[in-house]
């Protein structure tokens, strides 16, 4: 199998093809190459934790592979970085378990505020996942206030331009305390932010129909949020929203969508798929079953 191969089989969990391949390379297991599918160099483990394939990440563990492979090449993202990223909750347990090192971005994001303050040193170093500061992953407000009060800044951007608001406003109701208290601190909250954090109420307060956002609704899980929208008169395939839906497996989301007229064969501009080919892709396998047989 050529590299590309043996990362796509950890992406897609082949324990079998992968047991074949690291028999004929053992030395593959660790070695980072470039990834398949976007920018980077990543070991089989990063694609196995990525896309949340547990057994994978197990049997890869188990056939020597380090949780702590090489990350520089893939822009810093550590395989149990991605893993909460992704809100893989039992890869999550299984790299711990195994040694993963608690970086200060991840023990950030794990909301782990002891490890966190074992580690404020290294609280200003822009040197974590797309150069981003440990501010920028805060999933709890004693995080959040923890590093403020030793210096982090509001102001601080990561690679993309974006502030450690806006950061953890991206992962939506999964840190919406945090993202609420950051927002505030920064004074950034406007329309856009409120609907990508899930608040119906701001949401009603500054609708603005000029401004195509139930995509983010949808990828964020809001279906109240998709549903007012829709009410207003938004489309049910703007900005491929159904896509996202599929992407981070909102079925209530899509479901509102698809009650609303959403075309399930509708083929994104980018990779000429439909919502069913993301899900499939993304490793979202109960979206995979709704959208095989939705029920409007």
């Amino acid at each position: 199998m050529t590299p590309r191969q043996i990362l796509q089989a950890a992406a897609r969990g082949d324990i079998a093809a992968l047991t074949l391949a690291l028999n004929a390379d053992p030395g593959a297991l660790n070695r980072n190459s470039p990834h398949p599918y976007w920018g980077g160099e990543a070991a089989p483990i990063h694609l196995a934790a990525e896309w949340g394939q547990t057994d994978t990440v197990k049997f890869l563990l188990g056939f020597g592979a380090t949780p702590n492979p090489d990350s520089s090449i893939y822009d810093h993202w550590t395989p149990l970085q991605i893993a909460i990223h992704r809100d893989r909750a039992p890869v999550i347990e299984l790299l711990l378990a195994a040694g993963a090192e608690r970086t200060v971005w991840a023990a950030a994001a794990l909301g782990d505020l002891a490890a966190v303050e074992q580690r404020l040193a290294l609280i200003h170093e822009p040197s974590g996942p797309n150069g981003a500061t440990a501010l920028h992953f805060a999933n709890t407000v004693p995080v959040a206030e923890l590093l403020l009060a030793n210096g982090a800044r509001l102001d601080a951007k990561d690679k993309y331009g974006r502030t450690p608001a806006e950061m953890v406003s991206s992962y939506g109701a999964r840190y919406r305390e945090a993202a609420l208290f950051l927002t505030g601190k920064a004074g950034e909250m406007d329309y856009v932010r409120a609907v990508t954090i899930g608040e119906i109420d701001i949401v009603r307060d500054l609708y603005d129909p000029a401004k195509q956002v139930i995509h983010l609704a949808a990828l964020h899980g809001h279906a109240a949020i998709v549903e007012f929208l829709l009410e207003k008169g938004a489309g049910p395939d703007a900005g491929y929203a159904l896509h996202m839906a599929a992407r981070n497996g909102h079925i209530d989301a899509a479901r509102v969508l698809i009650a609303h007229g959403a075309d399930l064969d509708l083929k994104d501009g980018m990779h000429q798929s439909t919502p069913l080919g993301w899900a499939e892709f993304h490793g979202q396998t109960h979206m995979v079953a709704f959208l095989r047989n939705p029920v409007h």
